[in-house]
């Protein structure tokens, strides 16, 4: 019988709680049995570790982040208070100048008060926060949303650290998968 919004939980007795447990032991065991059976695969990261030497764009990307790390330590996430990521220290933003757009946006009057940023600080965290959550939605490269935020590549790397996005555009079962098939 399925259970309705206004039927009261129903709840599991001991028999049926100790079959659930033994059918998911039993499932993890399969899965056990089956990883145990594959082939190793590849070292990845020992494959590309010093792919990257003697790069100056790579050399520049490790200086830049060792930098911007140096100059604003991690918030600890377990103990942190604001949800909102802090802003990114000046050195780390892109010195280069692209041609741009100028786009308006129309905003409540207090909203900039609110938030206690001048317009040219919420234009840009409002750059980053976008660039950000389109590459989160994979509809950017990293690099495109580097350029969109206007920061360097490296200091677009910390900024997804800052807003808890992974750098890594698979998610885990995509790398399962894709280890299952190595």
């Amino acid at each position: 019988m399925a259970e309705t919004v206004n039927d009261p939980p129903v709840m599991t007795t001991p028999t049926e709680l100790e079959t659930r447990l033994i059918a998911v032991e039993t499932a993890l065991h399969e899965i056990q049995c089956r990883l145990a059976t594959l082939q190793p695969s590849p070292n990845w990261l020992k494959e590309i570790i010093g792919s990257c030497t003697d790069e100056p764009a790579f050399d520049e990307m490790i200086a830049l982040g060792r930098a911007c790390r140096a100059s604003q330590p991690y918030p600890d996430a377990c103990n942190a208070t604001s949800a909102e990521p802090p802003p990114l220290p000046a050195s780390c933003m892109s010195t280069g100048e692209q041609p741009m757009i100028q786009l308006t946006i129309a905003m409540p009057e207090g909203a900039l008060a609110t938030l206690h940023q001048d317009p040219q600080e919420f234009a840009h965290a409002l750059r980053l926060a976008a660039a950000v959550k389109w590459y989160e939605m994979r509809r950017v490269s990293q690099g495109r949303a580097a350029e969109i935020a206007g920061v360097s590549r490296s200091a677009f790397l910390a900024a997804l650290g800052q807003f808890g996005v992974s750098p890594f555009q698979e998610d885990a079962a995509e790398i399962l998968e894709e280890a299952t098939r190595a």
